[in-house]
């Protein structure tokens, strides 16, 4: 499943400060960190980033759940969550991150063994919804 290996991408690679900025950088703009972004957020990393929800309802739909992908999205959610957010701003998507999900969180619902994993895809929508342009 592709969505495996998105989140298995992202789970391997994002980290605090992925861009290792110095405390005095946090707050430049991301257009002047272009070399810094290529570095450190690979192309593969930022597809991961981006498209890894869309994948995830693709697959659910072809073959349905497995422990692979719960244990993954628990991983994810709970270390991995913050960093993800981070990843998708520095490249500049941050908007993809509530329909991502949103969309994960209606599927988990649907799906009773992944149920209480989807508690933490709650309070990041709420906060998007506040926050969100």
């Amino acid at each position: 499943m592709i969505a495996g290996c998105c989140l298995r991408i992202m789970c391997d690679n994002l980290k605090f400060n992925i861009c290792d900025l110095p405390r005095s950088e946090w707050s430049t703009d991301r257009t002047q960190l272009h070399d810094r972004i290529d570095d450190f957020i690979p192309p593969h990393l930022a597809y991961a980033c981006t498209y890894w929800a869309t994948h995830l309802i693709a697959g659910l739909n072809l073959v349905g759940w497995n422990n692979e992908v719960c244990g993954l999205l628990e991983r994810f959610a709970t270390c991995h969550l913050l960093n993800w957010l981070e990843a998708l701003s520095i490249i500049g998507r941050v908007a993809t991150a509530f329909t991502s999900l949103e969309t994960t969180h209606a599927a988990m619902v649907c799906h009773i063994s992944c149920l209480c994993y989807s508690t933490a895809f709650i309070d990041p929508q709420r906060l998007g919804c506040k926050f969100a342009p």
